[in-house]
């Protein structure tokens, strides 16, 4: 190995920065670009634990939101995924309808949600501001 010589650029001091600002933006747009397969939101959900524990205290805020937001998420997508396995037996007595409807209300209101609390996060982290509360459930 040899000696880096004295007439080698050092690196930037902001080189490491750009970095810290740009990974929570891309994690918020891979879960953004979630809805078209899931993938990248399965992607993204693994890049925010990987990146959450050496990030600087503003992206860590972030980081523990988008977190957040699967495990929410996940939680009322199973109560409408068990809502339509319940509803479509009981469709045979009618009352099923009305499991299948509150189930579609409930992941149609979880795509807005997620998308709100994705555009919201991915403003903040754009502007390098910390979540101002990433354990919040609404927003």
């Amino acid at each position: 190995m040899t000696e880096p010589l004295a007439s080698d650029p050092a690196p930037p001091p902001g080189a490491l920065a750009g970095d810290e600002k740009l990974m929570p933006i891309v994690v918020y747009v891979l879960y953004l670009l979630g809805w078209a397969g899931g993938l990248t939101a399965i992607v993204g959900f693994i890049m925010a634990y990987s990146l959450k524990e050496r990030a600087p205290d503003w992206a860590r805020t972030h980081y523990v939101f988008l977190i957040r937001t699967v495990w929410i998420g996940l939680i009322w997508g199973i109560s409408a995924a068990l809502l339509i396995v319940l509803g479509l037996p009981l469709t045979l007595v009618l009352i099923g309808f009305l499991f299948l409807k509150v189930a579609f209300v409930i992941l149609g209101l979880l795509s807005v949600w997620v998308t709100v609390r994705c555009a919201v996060g991915l403003i903040y982290a754009a502007r390098s501001e910390a979540y101002p509360r990433p354990r919040a459930w609404i927003i």
